[in-house]
């Protein structure tokens, strides 16, 4: 026998105890049975006692027992330990003044300062214990229990009978630290219940007469509530209900049912029940598979004018093995405006898609698609939406040779249709070969040559003062390019610096983007820092960059571990000849000598921080596109800006105009639980003005957030018009959470 002396270990306020979680309580309950989860035969054995079923082989692990004093009554049965006794088994340790098993009854009791560690962390203390050896009945007084997140529970007495039920009276529940000020002080919420029941059979938690308090006031009261325990990961039922309300639906209610199909399946019956039109029904339908999964949400109305309304989104995936996949992507809706005014989204399209995916080893990828679209800003037209049905992409790059050369090979096939505009069926390849190459000195080089073929059949392509065009036309674009870049760098102190000149030189024949290639995917566009090395700046297939051009920069870098950083990146792009067909006016590329454009980044300390990205006339140095963010400020208050001014480029296909807005925010960290934040945003556009305003106030600490928003919409489209808006959620840690909005 081993005797040792130890401290007592100190117990917690009893101010908390789970009521209404799923964890709290439960956790409670399955801790006070393990109090008797070791082999307690191991007690009596000590001694020299013969426990039940002596003579048997077991496989338990051994029990270290260790306390001042231990003496076994024969006659009774009972082996008792005293004194700062320490029972060991696994990774439970059981610490109490006095732990006595009866073998004739098998029961085991245990008083004074009892305390169990947990293999999880949670530690559990009582005033007294006594249980059967066969876990099937027990019973605990003034049970306090600290767990593993430092949640707090307590219970006057927790009992469980033979037919595997937990019972707790008077339980509480917070997650709350206790104010280290006063720590008698009520926690900011904590849960009361005057009985919680578990059936380990059923696998039901119940709660009688249970209700909130906060701040030490109750605010909310149930008589009777229950959930599955733990162990069960899902369960049929109703889920917590959001109101709230909008102009344009009125007083809103959302009822969730939530319907487990099977083990891998389950669906959300969602009815959205509206004052100003008629109720919504919705659903989400979801299942996993060994090698897949689907999920697909969709919903229906009959609105005031009895028009049917609806809208459906799903997301299906499938791994048919290590080389092939698909992904099936479907968003229609019945109208441009449905999905924002009922609350399902805010998008400018809607995009079906289907996509088959081949992995062939490490350098070899080949893609097929199908694509529809559904515009929803105001104005779309539906009939110059294309459908592409396919899209084939092919990519190779081969392994580095004996002088770190390699091979790539691009190829693209697709098919267009448009229902007023002109169809397109086109085939590209592009092969290439590039040699990287490090010279003694430090500068970097690497030379690239490629061989582009473009095939395309046109259909019903009509043209400004021409006749209208069908048949074969394509393109042959040969091109060679050389990029070199030579980083210089020195230390200045603490300071690490980095300047580096970049040029990059191209040259193919001029020309290729004919009238009779219509432009689908190279649209939007636009020069700025992140293309200024690029030697094909458009994100399609259906225009080039050609001709010789040379684009040249410099990026400069500072970095401190105590300034922060700064960093600076300006260039410009010098062509031989002027492409109008690839570049119209207001792009910055119009001339031979292109707009300059870069970015400047600084960040000294880490109160400040300020991007500025830019493209300058290059005549005057006047701003054609501007956008600047800051930052400024520590957590007390802090202010952020964001202006963004984009001249309007007068290229085939532009969608926007000239844009200028203004995005103002302003947050405060008010004290170290409150946070204010204020925003605005103004358009500064000739036929602009105010957008949106917000004003925001969160409370947050380590068991409770409460958020609360009220903005105004200066925007309207159709059905939805703009207007005052407001919400608020609470969220109680391993609680849930009540939202509502107006």
């Amino acid at each position: 026998m081993i005797l040792h002396r130890r401290q007592k270990m100190p117990s917690p306020p009893l101010f908390g105890g789970r009521g209404l979680g799923e964890g709290g309580a439960f956790a409670m309950l399955v801790v006070c049975a393990g109090l008797v989860a070791f082999p307690w035969s191991g007690l009596a054995a000590a001694q020299g006692a013969e426990p039940p079923g002596a003579g048997q082989t077991t496989d338990e692990p051994p029990v270290l027992i260790t306390a001042d004093e231990m003496d076994y009554d024969r006659e009774l049965g009972t082996a008792t330990a005293r004194g700062h006794v320490e029972v060991t088994y696994q990774d439970r340790v059981l610490l109490a003044d006095t732990v006595s098993y009866n073998s004739r009854q098998d029961v085991v009791t245990a008083s004074g300062n009892v305390s169990l560690v947990n293999p999880d962390g949670s530690v559990m203390f009582a005033e007294y214990t006594e249980l059967t050896g066969d876990l099937k009945k027990g019973i605990a007084k003034n049970i306090r229990l600290l767990m593993a997140d430092r949640s707090r529970v307590a219970a006057l007495e927790a009992r469980r009978d033979g037919s595997g039920r937990n019972e707790m009276t008077r339980a509480v529940y917070s997650p709350c630290q206790p104010c280290r000020d006063d720590p008698e002080r009520p926690p900011v919420w904590q849960i009361k219940a005057e009985t919680v029941t578990q059936d380990e059979t059923a696998h039901q938690v119940e709660y009688h007469d249970a209700w909130i308090e906060m701040f030490g006031q109750p605010v909310a009261y149930t008589p009777y509530l229950s959930h599955p325990d733990p162990s069960v990961k899902r369960r049929s039922g109703f889920l917590p209900p959001t109101w709230g309300g909008t102009k344009n639906l009125g007083a809103t209610l959302r009822l969730p049912y939530f319907w487990e199909l099977g083990p891998s399946s389950d669906f959300t019956f969602t009815p959205v029940l509206t004052a100003s039109e008629g109720p919504v029904l919705s659903g989400e339908y979801r299942q996993r598979f060994d090698k897949g999964e689907t999920k697909t949400g969709a919903s229906i109305t009959r609105d005031s004018r009895r028009e049917v309304r609806g809208h459906i989104q799903s997301r299906n995936k499938y791994e048919f093995n290590d080389v092939w996949r698909s992904d099936v992507q479907i968003d229609r809706t019945t109208d441009d405006t449905y999905m924002r005014r009922y609350g399902f989204g805010n998008k400018p399209w809607l995009t079906t898609r289907g996509t088959m995916e081949g992995f062939f080893g490490r350098r070899s990828y080949f893609g097929t698609s199908a694509y529809t679209f559904q515009g929803l800003r105001r104005g779309a037209n539906s009939s110059l939406t294309p459908i592409v049905m396919p899209v084939m992409d092919y990519n190779y790059m081969g392994d580095p040779g004996r002088h770190g050369g390699y091979w790539t090979l691009d190829a693209n096939a697709l098919v267009l249709e448009h229902e007023r505009a002109a169809d397109s069926r086109r085939v590209s390849v592009i092969g290439g070969w590039s040699l990287p190459y490090t010279a003694p000195a430090g500068d970097i080089y690497k030379l690239s040559a490629t061989l582009r073929g473009d095939a395309y059949h046109i259909g019903d392509l009509y043209l400004n003062n021409r006749p209208k065009f069908t048949g074969m036309t394509g393109r042959v674009n040969p091109e060679v390019a050389l990029d070199w870049r030579y980083p210089f760098a020195r230390d200045v102190g603490e300071s690490h610096q980095v300047l580096e000149p970049i040029v990059t030189a191209a040259a193919s024949p001029p020309g290729g983007n004919t009238y009779k290639i219509p432009n689908s995917d190279s649209r939007d566009f636009e020069f700025d820092d992140t293309n200024l090395f690029s030697r094909n700046r458009f994100t399609g297939l259906d225009r080039i960059e050609t001709g010789p051009r040379i684009n040249y920069g410099v990026h400069f870098s500072d970095y401190s571990p105590h300034n922060g950083h700064t960093s600076v990146l300006v260039g410009q792009t010098i062509r031989s000849h002027v492409d109008h067909k690839a570049f119209g006016g207001e792009t910055g590329l119009e001339n031979k000598l292109s707009d300059y454009v870069g970015r400047v980044d600084i960040a000294p300390y880490g109160n400040l921080n300020l991007l500025y990205r830019f493209r300058l006339a290059r005549e005057d140095l006047s701003p054609q596109r501007n956008e600047i963010t800051l930052g400024a400020g520590p957590k007390p208050l802090r202010v952020s800006a964001n202006y963004v001014q984009v001249r309007k480029p007068k290229t085939e296909g532009a969608e926007f105009g000239d844009r200028e807005e203004l995005a103002l925010q302003v947050s405060s960290h008010l004290t170290q639980y409150w946070r204010l934040g204020v925003g605005y945003r103004y358009n500064l556009a000739s036929n602009g003005g105010p957008v949106n305003t917000n004003v925001g106030l969160t409370y947050e600490d380590e068991c409770f957030l409460f958020l609360s928003d009220v903005g105004h919409d200066f925007t309207a489209d159709r059905d939805i018009h703009g207007g005052t808006t407001f919400m608020f959620r609470v969220i109680f840690k391993s609680l849930g959470q009540v939202q509502t909005g107006l």
